[in-house]
C-alpha cells in the first residue's frame, strides 16, 4: 500500500521521480528475458489527471538496470510510456490523463543488456473526477454588481475556480480564483435591473477541470419605483405643500425633490427628505411650480425622472373687481359684481386726487357698490381692491377717471 506520506502529498511523486523518468530509450530491446526478476505487485493512486504508481523492489535487483511502464492504447495494445533507469526506484506517475477514464498498466524489469522481463499482471485504474461545485449562489440585491459565492471543493487537488457567465447563449469565463478556499467573486460594472446566469468549474493543479456546476440566476438591483399619488397644494400663502404615498418597498432611504418653473422645463434638485411630505417656501403670491419626486433606496439607486410632473401653486391674490361708475354733479357711484371665488370678504375703494396726488381709501366695504358724494371740484381717479379671509389684498381693479367742476 501507499504510505501515508504519499497519500497526503500526491505531488510527492513529481518531486521524487522526475529525475528517474526518461523518454523511451532506443537501447531497449523487444527481446524478452524470462530469467529477469518480475515485479509482482504494482499499486496505483489515481488523481483526476494523473496516476501515481508504487511497486516493491524485486528479488535479484542487482541483475536489473531499471523498469519499463506500459499503458494500453486505444487499440488495446500495450505501449511503453516510460523507461525508469534506476533499479532502486519504486515510484512513477503518469500525467496528462483524462478524468474519470479507465486505463490499463503493466510493468517489466530491464536487464543490464536492455532485454525486458515478462510484463506484470495488468493493473486497471480509473482516474478520479473533481466533484463539481454543489452549492452556488448569486445575489439579486446589489446595484451595478452581482456577488457569486459557492461552497469550496473537498478535493485537495483543486487549485481554484473558473467563473462563467451565460452571454449570447454560451457560457464564457469572466474570472478566476487561485485557491481552493477562494469561493467568492463579484461581477462588477453591470447595468441595473438585469439578470445573468452563472456557473462554476473547479480547476486542479494538474490542469484538469470538474464538470460545470448547475447554473444559477443572479440579478442587479431593481430600480426603485416612483412614489404614488403625488399631490401639491394651491391654497397656501407663500408655500406649496407636497405629499405622496410610499411605494411598496422596505429599503427606501428617502426621496429627492426636483422642481421647475415649466412642466417641460429643466428640473433641479431642491431637497432630500426621509418622510413623505415636503414644504416648498416661496415668498410670492400665485407662484406656479412643477415637481417630480424620486424614490432613493439604500444602494442610492433612484427611480426615473421621466415621470409626469405635479403642479403646485402658492395662494394667488384675490381676484380684482371690475367696476362701473355713474357720475352726478358732485358725486360718483361705483359698482361691481360679487367675485365668485368666495374668498373675498370685503373691499377697499381708493380715490386719487390727481392735482395733489393724495390718496384716500375707504375700507371694510361689505357691499358691491360705493357712493362718494359732495366732492369738491377736481380731477379724480378711482379703483377698488378685494380683501380675502387671510387679509390678502388683490391687485387693483380697472380705474375710473372723473372730473368734478361744480358748475
Amino acid at each position: 500500500m501507499f504510505s501515508a506520506r504519499y497519500i497526503l502529498i500526491p505531488l510527492f511523486f513529481l518531486l521524487i521521480s522526475c529525475s528517474k523518468v526518461s523518454t523511451i530509450s532506443p537501447s531497449l530491446k523487444d527481446e524478452v528475458d524470462n530469467t529477469l526478476p518480475l515485479v509482482h505487485t504494482l499499486r496505483a493512486l489515481p488523481d483526476s489527471g494523473s496516476i501515481g504508481f508504487e511497486w516493491d523492489i524485486p528479488d535479484s535487483v542487482d541483475s536489473i538496470s531499471g523498469y519499463v511502464i506500459y499503458r494500453k492504447d486505444s487499440k488495446g495494445q500495450f505501449v511503453r510510456v516510460a523507461h525508469i533507469k534506476d533499479s532502486l526506484s519504486t515510484h512513477f506517475y503518469d500525467s496528462k490523463l483524462e478524468p474519470n477514464t479507465k486505463y490499463e498498466y503493466a510493468i517489466a524489469t530491464v536487464g543490464k543488456d536492455f532485454r525486458i522481463s515478462p510484463k506484470s499482471d495488468t493493473l486497471t485504474v480509473r482516474t478520479s473526477i473533481i466533484e463539481p461545485v454543489r452549492l452556488l449562489y448569486a445575489s439579486q440585491i446589489y446595484a451595478n454588481r452581482i456577488k457569486i459565492f459557492w461552497t469550496p471543493s473537498k478535493s485537495l487537488s483543486v487549485s481554484g475556480y473558473e467563473i462563467q457567465r451565460l452571454d449570447n447563449n454560451s457560457f464564457k469565463t469572466i474570472g478566476n480564483t487561485d485557491n481552493r478556499l477562494a469561493v467568492e467573486f463579484f461581477d462588477n460594472n453591470l447595468e441595473n435591473n438585469i439578470q445573468h446566469k452563472y456557473r462554476i468549474i473547479a480547476k486542479a493543479y494538474d490542469g484538469t477541470h470538474s464538470s460545470p456546476s448547475k447554473a444559477v440566476l443572479g440579478a442587479t438591483r431593481e430600480i426603485p419605483k416612483p412614489p404614488l399619488n403625488v399631490v401639491a397644494t394651491k391654497d397656501k400663502r407663500y408655500e406649496i405643500w407636497l405629499e405622496w404615498s410610499r411605494p411598496e418597498r422596505r429599503d427606501i432611504l428617502g426621496y429627492k425633490i426636483f422642481s421647475s418653473n415649466k412642466a417641460d422645463g429643466i428640473y433641479k434638485e431642491i431637497a432630500f427628505v426621509n418622510g413623505t411630505r415636503f414644504i416648498d417656501r416661496i415668498e410670492r403670491d400665485g407662484a406656479i411650480r412643477f415637481y417630480k419626486v424620486l424614490t432613493v433606496d439604500r444602494e442610492n439607486l433612484q427611480s426615473s425622472l421621466a415621470v409626469k410632473p405635479t403642479q403646485g401653486q402658492t395662494l394667488p391674490k384675490p381676484e380684482s373687481p371690475i367696476i362701473d361708475s355713474v357720475r352726478n354733479a358732485d358725486s360718483i357711484r361705483l359698482s361691481w359684481d360679487k367675485i365668485a371665488t368666495k374668498r373675498e370678504i370685503s373691499y377697499i375703494v381708493y380715490r386719487v386726487n390727481n392735482q395733489d396726488k393724495t390718496i384716500t381709501n375707504f375700507t371694510d366695504i361689505k357691499d358691491t357698490n360705493f357712493i362718494d358724494d359732495n366732492l369738491p371740484a377736481g380731477d379724480y381717479t378711482y379703483y377698488v381692491t378685494s380683501i380675502d379671509t387671510l387679509g390678502i389684498e388683490s391687485n387693483p381693479s380697472n380705474t375710473i377717471d372723473i372730473v368734478i367742476d361744480n358748475k
